[in-house]
Formats: C-alpha cells, structure tokens, sequence
C-alpha cells in the first residue's frame, strides 16, 4: 500500500485522472475474456452431439452449430478489436508516463546544484 501511495505521488495530475478510466477498462476486458471462455462449452456440446442443460431451462443442443459458430466468431470478433484498442491506449499511456518521468528527473539531475552535489557526496 506504501507503494502505490509512493506511485500516486510521483504522477502528474492528467495521469492520475486517467487511473479509474484504466480500471474501467481493465474490468470490461476481464469481463469479456471471461464471457468467451464461457462460450467453449455451448461449442464443444454441439460438436459432441451432447446434451448439455444450463440453469435447469436453458437446452444447448436446441442450437444448430453454425448458430453458435456465428456467435462464436461475432464475439471473439468484438474482444479481439477491444483489446487491440485497449492494448493501444494501454501502452500509449505508459509511454507518456514513461517519457513524463524520464524528463522530470532529468530535469532535476541537470538543475541540481553542484555544491550541495559535493557537500552530500563528502556526508
């Protein structure tokens, strides 16, 4: 928890703002990984011809397998573009973090007097 206090301290304020967009994010990407392993069964059902009953109403083999196939390909569809664009504004965000930090810090390392340099240098 230190850490990320440490963390949050170092941020400039436009990048703290973008933390709950990031989470948001985060969470819909979770969600739909979490939705298309869901969708295995429904398609291993119907290319085993086996019966397969979901919440005591819901009969998979009611389906015909190019139906699920097609819902299969719209959704793995729909999370890969997600996640493209996700990954995308994901590592563009690190790299302006990245570049932010590089030159505040180099800033200060040039802008850093030398005599108290030499005077902690001597401590």
């Amino acid at each position: 928890m230190n850490d990320l206090l440490r963390i949050h301290k170092l941020l400039e304020n436009k990048f703290k703002g973008k933390i709950p967009k990031f989470l948001i994010l985060t969470s819909v990407a979770t969600i739909l990984e979490i939705f298309s392993i869901g969708l295995i069964v429904p398609l291993v059902s119907s290319l085993l011809d086996v019966k397969i009953i979901l919440f005591n109403h819901l009969d998979l083999s009611k389906f015909n397998l190019n139906n699920i196939l097609l819902v299969l390909f719209f959704i793995y569809s729909l999370k890969t573009i997600y996640l493209i664009k996700f990954n995308r504004w994901q590592f563009n965000l690190i790299y302006k973090i990245n570049h932010n930090l590089t030159n505040r810090l180099f800033e200060k390392y040039i802008n850093f007097d030398y005599y108290n340099y030499l005077k902690k240098k001597l401590i």
